[in-house]
């Protein structure tokens, strides 16, 4: 395999790998915060697509904020809460 083919086979390794997290356009000030931590301290390679809540329902995986997600509002804790405690994020900027 020359340079070319390990430069392409790369690339395809990074695409299957990167995970799509989906939420509802507008963005929401939570669910920017959630995709701030998905990308800083779980899944660097992630990628993050808003859709309209009138054409398209979100999935239970992957999702951010949506009434099925795990990182989602709750009556005692925001989304951001939430993606703290699911990915054990703790630290002095994210205790603030």
């Amino acid at each position: 395999m020359g340079r070319f083919g390990f430069i392409i086979l790369l690339i395809l390794q990074t695409a299957i790998s990167a995970n799509s997290y989906k939420t509802y356009y507008p963005w929401e000030s939570d669910s920017v915060l959630v995709a701030w931590v998905i990308d800083k301290f779980a899944d660097t390679n992630a990628s993050f697509i808003a859709v309209d809540k009138r054409k398209e329902k979100i999935g239970k995986k992957n999702s951010i904020n949506s009434s099925n997600s795990k990182l989602r509002r709750t009556a005692r804790f925001t989304a951001f809460e939430m993606a703290l405690h699911h990915y054990k994020v703790e630290n002095s900027c994210t205790n603030k």
